[in-house]
């Protein structure tokens, strides 16, 4: 696998195999803010179905196949497909809006597109490789990576946001065209949060901030969340950024927006919920985790990883579904009335419940 050089942790994560799962109980190691190892406070709107292993076949990349199996004898069926891709280079992220349309970002400035079903390459005004995408409601699509690009949609082409960061940008959430975070740093090093306003860019990095690799926010609690090395935890409800450490995690490497509060995942696989000062751990752990999404329409959880690995489910609950690769999955993404991954060589995989 291509060394990463956005977080040597992830690295690990993705080509050293396991790494030891961080412990049920993390005290407060006296941070900014107080931290609470107490069960979870998991609330969901409503209950997922029940996620098992399901069966599937591969395919060349350029032939789709899928295949599914019942999970258990009562339980659902997950169907999983390996799409076209028209790439062979790593992809690292997806993002994807409303009207079905999806972006995902890799290696060497890779952008493709997905509309209608079908994925095609789209021109990239940079060579650097790309570690986040992130897409709005109203079409507002913004993509980062290495050097500190920062790529902005204007409904034809991306055109360069000018940012005075040189660190890698590994993170990116977008609301609107006026309304943005993006995270980023180098693993032992400094980081930066930077908020978008339409073409502005503006650094809004607390004093001795480390390397930062996921940013989300929570709309319901109104609240930002940005995780990074060390297990830092940043959060803003108003005004200045609070930290809070999750001590013995590792780097948290991704976040995502979910019913309870946002939900961080550790090097480990271990899972954080973070609803605002205090923040909850949990020791789900999935050696090898790389990506996190929450998938609304089924109310759970999806964690990717190292060897194919895509586990969904609660926190506490997490079962494995099979699908047709073994290579690294590195981002996830709820599109239309199922699941899209993305990961290492190009691949592309969708996923579906089925009654």
């Amino acid at each position: 696998m291509r060394a990463l050089m956005w977080c040597s942790a992830v690295a690990c994560a993705a080509a050293c195999g396991p790494v030891p799962e961080p412990p049920s109980a993390m005290p407060w190691d006296g941070g900014d803010q107080p931290w609470s190892s107490s069960a979870w406070s998991w609330q969901p709107t409503s209950g997922p179905p029940d996620a098992g292993p399901g069966s599937s076949s591969s395919s060349s990349s350029r032939r789709s196949s899928s295949a599914s199996a019942s999970a258990s004898a009562s339980g659902p069926r997950v169907r999983a497909e390996t799409a076209v891709s028209p790439v062979s280079a790593d992809l690292h992220a997806v993002a994807a809006l409303p009207d079905g349309t999806a972006w995902a970002v890799g290696a060497a400035g890779t952008l493709l597109r997905q509309d209608r079903g079908q994925w095609a390459a789209f021109p990239s005004p940079t060579g650097h490789t790309l570690w986040a995408v992130a897409a709005a409601d109203d079409g507002t699509v913004l993509a980062a990576g290495d050097r500190g690009t920062l790529l902005r949609f204007n409904g034809v082409a991306f055109d360069a946001l000018a940012t005075a960061a040189s660190l890698p940008l590994n993170g990116a959430w977008v609301g609107n065209a006026h309304e943005a975070l993006v995270v980023g740093g180098q693993a032992g090093g400094a980081g930066v949060i930077l908020r978008v306003d339409g073409e502005v860019v503006v650094d809004e990095t607390p004093p001795n901030a480390p390397a930062l690799y996921g940013v989300a926010r929570d709309r319901v609690l109104d609240l930002d969340v940005a995780v990074g090395e060390g297990g830092a935890v940043y959060t803003r409800a108003a005004g200045a950024w609070s930290l809070a450490r999750v001590p013995d995690s590792g780097a948290l490497l991704r976040v995502a927006a979910a019913p309870g509060g946002a939900v961080a995942l550790g090097i480990g696989g271990a899972l954080v919920q973070v609803t605002g000062p205090a923040t909850v751990g949990s020791a789900d752990g999935t050696p090898g985790a790389l990506g996190l999404t929450w998938w609304a329409g089924s109310q759970v959880l999806v964690v990717v990883g190292a060897g194919g690995r895509v586990r969904t489910g609660l926190p506490g609950g997490l079962a494995d579904v099979a699908v047709p690769t073994a290579v690294a999955l590195w981002g996830a993404a709820p599109l239309g009335d199922g699941l899209t991954v993305v990961g290492e060589r190009g691949t592309i995989l969708r996923l579906r419940w089925e009654p």
